[in-house]
């Protein structure tokens, strides 16, 4: 199988190594807004070619779009308009929040579309053939497009699951949560310990330290309220009220409060404490 990449970025590069290490498919060609971004790919690659505009896509079985979510919709727009993809080959985009219906332009045309996302964040200076390995990749579409899919997808060791088409906002929206904004979490913990006179190595060691062995607990007891610990946890009311006092920066005490009310269903406290820490943490 043939396969085109539009758009260069770390994704598509990834995506396109590991389907090339593994021989399960061979790279064509790859399209990028910048052309110099389409031949350092195609360096990384060492196969395939690099083209300066859509149209000069060659023909392939497979197209993956794996530009940003708002480019989509006007590649899709482009590919049909200049009616350049087989009739029955397959298009998907690797969009976590637009569902496969935004290739529905292609679909008039005769393709197959669908959407698949990794669940992960890929690098591009660490190329591997293995890295879809037990990774999620969360897919919908055609039929005959997401069974293409899953199958590539399962034998580079990825684990395929499929969402609803409508849900896709909220699907994205959990992964940013489960890891975009790790670092937010690990950036403002960093700063006040700063502030509490740890130095900068200090500071990150510590807050990523934390951050894993909170994260190995979830992994062995994947039951959130079972892990849970803290001074919300034990209703420690004064000591969180110390916290508010302590964090002077209104972002970081905004997220402290938001993080914490969030938090308070996942305890076992009582309701006049849950109410108590509840009024206070929206004072």
């Amino acid at each position: 199988m043939k396969f085109n990449i539009i758009g260069a970025g770390k994704l598509g590069i990834n995506l396109a190594y590991a389907l090339q290490a593994n021989r399960l498919a061979q790279i064509n060609a790859i399209y990028s807004r910048s052309f110099k971004s389409a031949e350092k790919a195609i360096a990384a690659l060492g196969a395939g070619q690099a083209v300066s505009a859509l149209r000069e896509l060659p023909q392939a079985e497979l197209t993956l779009i794996t530009t940003s979510d708002d480019a989509i919709a006007s590649t899709a727009a482009m590919l049909a308009e200049n009616n350049q993809l087989p009739v029955n080959s397959i298009v998907a985009h690797c969009s976590g929040v637009l569902s496969a219906e935004a290739l529905k332009p292609l679909k008039n045309q005769g393709c197959h579309i669908a959407s698949i996302h990794p669940l992960k964040a890929f690098l591009i200076n660490a190329l591997c053939k293995d890295v879809f390995k037990n990774c999620y990749c969360a897919a919908e579409g055609d039929a005959r497009a997401v069974a293409c899919l899953t199958a590539l997808l399962s034998s580079l060791g990825a684990r395929v699951v499929t969402v609803f088409p409508d849900k896709k906002a909220a699907y994205h929206a959990a992964a940013v949560m489960a890891s975009n904004y790790l670092a937010t979490l690990a950036q403002n913990a960093m700063e006040l310990l700063i502030g509490s006179g740890l130095t900068h190595k200090a500071a990150q060691e510590m807050t990523t330290q934390l951050m894993h062995s909170s994260l190995t607990n979830l992994l062995n007891n994947p039951n959130p309220r079972e892990v849970l610990t803290g001074p919300l946890a034990r209703g420690d009311f004064n000591t969180i009220k110390m916290h508010l006092d302590a964090i002077k920066s209104p972002d970081a005490n905004h997220l402290y409060r938001a993080a914490a009310l969030a938090t308070l269903g996942l305890t076992s406290l009582d309701s006049d404490m849950i109410a108590s820490l509840r009024s206070l943490l929206e004072t």
